[in-house]
C-alpha cells in the first residue's frame, strides 16, 4: 500500500530567470498524479502565478479525473493548491488562453486508449471551475502550448489529428486541422492542412490587433520526409487565408517556430536549423502584410549533423532571445 500511494506523488519544478539569465529560484511542489508530469502551463496574473499541472487518473477507480492547480508569487511561495475533477479521462494540459483574469485551459482527454478528444476548462483566479467544453471531434491527439485563442464568443485551436502516414525520422506524423469552436464545444468551421506536420511541434496562435489569426506551423514536403518548411500564416475568422509566407527551411531538422505579436501590428520569429556545418538560429520580424523587415542568425552549436553522441547530449534548440527593436541581440 505505501508504494502505490508513493508511486501517486509526482514533483512539478518551477524555475525563474532574471533578463541576464540568472536563476532566482527553482522550487519543487509536491502534487497528486498517476503517472508522469509532462505537460503543464503557466500564466501570469498580475505578480502572481497560476500553474496548471498535468491530469491524473485515478487506478482501478471509477473516479472522475482530476487536476493539479497551483497558484505562487513572483518568488515561488506557494499561495494555494487545488485538486479539480473533470467528467473526463485526463491527460495533457495542452495549451492557455487568458482573458482579462479567467484562464481557458485546453485539456487532451481520452475516451478509450485509442481515441483522444479534447475539451476546454474554464477557471477564474481562484481556481475555481467555472465550465468545462468538450469539444466533439475524435482522434485529437495535440496541441501547441499556444495552440487557442479566442475572439468573441467563439474559439479557434490549431488541433493535430492523426494520421496514417508514417514519417520516417519522426516515426508518425500528424494533419493539422484549424477549427472554429462555439460555446458549446461544437465545430462550426474546419480548416483542413493537406501537408503533414511534425509530431509535437508547439504551433502558436493568436489573435492579431484586428481581430484575426495568426499563427506558425512546420509540414513535411510531400513526398520528401527531410525537407520541412516554416511557415506563418494570417487568416479571418471564417478560417480563410489572408497570406501566408515562408520563414525558413531546411534539409535536415527545423525546430519549432515561436511566434510574438508585437504592439506595433508586427510579428517577430524565432527557430533553429541544424545544418551540416552546425545549429543556426534566426530571429526576424514580420509586418502584418507578411513581408520580412530584418533577420539576424547566429551559431548554436558546432558539428555535424547528428555526427557523434555529443549532438545528442548538447541542448541545441534557442527558445527565446532578448532583442533591440530593431532586432540587435542582447
Amino acid at each position: 500500500m505505501k508504494n502505490k500511494v508513493l508511486s501517486s506523488l509526482v514533483f512539478l519544478i518551477a524555475f525563474s530567470y532574471s533578463l541576464l539569465s540568472q536563476n532566482t529560484f527553482a522550487k519543487i511542489y509536491d502534487m497528486y498524479n498517476w503517472g508522469n508530469e509532462t505537460t503543464s502551463n503557466i500564466n501570469q496574473l498580475g505578480d502572481n502565478y497560476i500553474i496548471m499541472g498535468n491530469g491524473f487518473k485515478v487506478k482501478d477507480s471509477i473516479l472522475y479525473n482530476g487536476y493539479n492547480l497551483f497558484k505562487i508569487n513572483k518568488t515561488g511561495d506557494l499561495i494555494w493548491k487545488k485538486l479539480n475533477f473533470t467528467d473526463y479521462n485526463a491527460d495533457g494540459a495542452e495549451a492557455v488562453y487568458r482573458e482579462n483574469n479567467d484562464l481557458y485551459y485546453v485539456l487532451r482527454n481520452e475516451k478509450d486508449y485509442y481515441n483522444t478528444f479534447l475539451s476546454i476548462f474554464h477557471t477564474n483566479e481562484n481556481g475555481d471551475t467555472l465550465d468545462l467544453i468538450k469539444i466533439n471531434d475524435i482522434d485529437s491527439v495535440h496541441l501547441g502550448n499556444q495552440g487557442i485563442t479566442k475572439i468573441g464568443n467563439y474559439f479557434y485551436l490549431l488541433n493535430a489529428k492523426k494520421s496514417e502516414e508514417e514519417d520516417v525520422l519522426f516515426h508518425s506524423t500528424q494533419k493539422v486541422h484549424l477549427i472554429k469552436v462555439d460555446k458549446n464545444g461544437e465545430i462550426v468551421k474546419r480548416k483542413k492542412f493537406d501537408a503533414p506536420d511534425r509530431l509535437h511541434v508547439p504551433w502558436r496562435l493568436y489573435k492579431t490587433l484586428d481581430e484575426n489569426l495568426i499563427f506558425t506551423r512546420v509540414y513535411t514536403v510531400p513526398g520528401d520526409d527531410i525537407k520541412k518548411i516554416a511557415m506563418l500564416c494570417k487568416y479571418d475568422t471564417l478560417l480563410n487565408e489572408i497570406w501566408s509566407t515562408k520563414i525558413g527551411g531546411s534539409r535536415h531538422e527545423l525546430s519549432p517556430p515561436y511566434l510574438a505579436p508585437l504592439p506595433d501590428g508586427g510579428y517577430v520569429t524565432s527557430f533553429t536549423v541544424d545544418t551540416v556545418g552546425g545549429w543556426w538560429s534566426f530571429i526576424s520580424k514580420y509586418d502584418d502584410t507578411g513581408k520580412r523587415l530584418w533577420k539576424h542568425n547566429l551559431v548554436t552549436y558546432y558539428g555535424k549533423y547528428n555526427g557523434s553522441a555529443d549532438a545528442y547530449n548538447t541542448y541545441r534548440i534557442v527558445y527565446g532571445f532578448n532583442t533591440a527593436k530593431n532586432g540587435d541581440i542582447l
